[in-house]
């Protein structure tokens, strides 16, 4: 089969890989149609490898070379032994990272955190092949409501989704989102979705043109005023939830000087590398700093779904499609030089 693999830094081929044979208990063979690439992509690339594993994985035993590809959907081929609630031909999405059921944290429903955790396209073989063999439990049937490119946003989607979650936010106040990304785009969604009044900061006007587009109360452009300024304009001094999605380090001293006495700071972007934070000033306003990681399959991708039947995103959020073929020169490259100005979509098969 026909697959995107990645060998190192700046060495990703498309090339013939065998077929993950066919699918054990509980498992699916699903003939992947249409994948996306995220930053963290576009980071391995260019810089990595970071999380793709160099020597066997100590959970899924993979190692380089390795084939990428977190954010797919596909139809399935075949079924495994067990699976009774899906066939041949349906399609599915699915979410990114494979746990064990369990440990603590599976049985808390929090299989994000597993300890056996890992993730398909960085400590396992992934979707942006012809063929990929899936655990049942992390798809999720697309209603034909969907079509392909949408259902292809399913799992960054139920990342925001479970980011949204995270932030417990009961507030009626404006929220404020710092960078119009991908994941900070897609929260903004979510939010809409619950009726919340959102402003949203980023540097780019294209990003901040979607944002308008989508929905959003406001908008921020940092490279033309402050955080201060710009909140201002729309008669906000200080917010009561911050969701910082850029995972800039100077990010989370803009995000904590807006928030309010007794507000939240929900960090969604990965820090690069360490970064500072006043935590006297946390603690004499009581600030509270929430997290989020990945998203928990069985509640946030059903979720996620379910918000692409009311809401497509498609015809806002996607850049360009592009070829297998063309994964490196027309997706990864481009995307790594920062010319996309949305998600990059790869059409595996028709």
């Amino acid at each position: 089969m026909k697959a995107a693999v990645y060998y190192g830094r700046r060495d990703v081929r498309v090339q013939a890989m065998p077929e993950p044979g066919d699918p054990g208990p509980g498992e699916l063979l699903v003939a992947v149609r249409m994948a996306g690439i995220c930053g963290t992509d576009a980071s391995e690339y260019v810089s990595g490898p970071h999380l793709i594993p160099q020597t066997p994985h100590p959970v899924s035993g993979q190692a380089l070379p390795l084939i990428l590809g977190h954010e797919f959907m596909g139809h399935v081929a075949k079924v495994g032994p067990g699976v009774s609630d899906l066939e041949p031909g349906d399609r599915v999405v699915m979410g990114a990272g494979v746990w064990c059921g369990r440990c603590r944290w599976c049985l808390e429903g929090r299989t994000n955190l597993c300890e056996r955790y890992y993730t398909l396209g960085f400590q396992h073989h992934g979707g942006l092949a012809e063929w990929v063999k899936v655990p049942r439990a992390m798809a999720v049937r697309v209603p034909d409501r969907v079509d392909d490119a949408n259902a292809a946003l399913g799992q960054p989607l139920a990342v925001a989704v479970h980011a949204y979650r995270r932030a417990e936010y009961t507030g009626r106040g404006p929220v404020l989102v710092l960078g119009a990304g991908a994941i900070g785009t897609l929260w903004l969604v979510v939010a809409l979705m619950h009726q919340l009044s959102v402003l949203v900061a980023d540097v780019q006007g294209p990003a901040l043109a979607r944002a308008r587009q989508l929905g959003a109360e406001g908008t921020i452009n940092l490279s033309e005023e402050s955080l201060q300024a710009g909140l201002a304009r729309y008669g906000v001094h200080a917010v009561d939830l911050v969701v910082e999605c850029t995972g800039r380090r100077d990010a989370l001293t803009q995000a904590l000087s807006v928030a309010a006495r007794g507000g939240t700071l929900l960090l969604v972007g990965l820090q690069s590398e360490p970064a500072s934070l006043d935590f006297h000033d946390l603690v004499v306003r009581e600030v509270l700093v929430r997290t989020t990681n990945a998203h928990v399959c069985v509640t946030d991708l059903p979720e996620a779904v379910r918000i692409l039947q009311e809401r497509p995103l498609s015809d806002v959020l996607v850049d360009r499609v592009v070829s297998l073929d063309e994964f490196v020169a027309k997706g990864l490259e481009p995307l790594s030089r920062g010319e996309v100005a949305g998600k990059v979509l790869v059409q595996v098969r028709d």
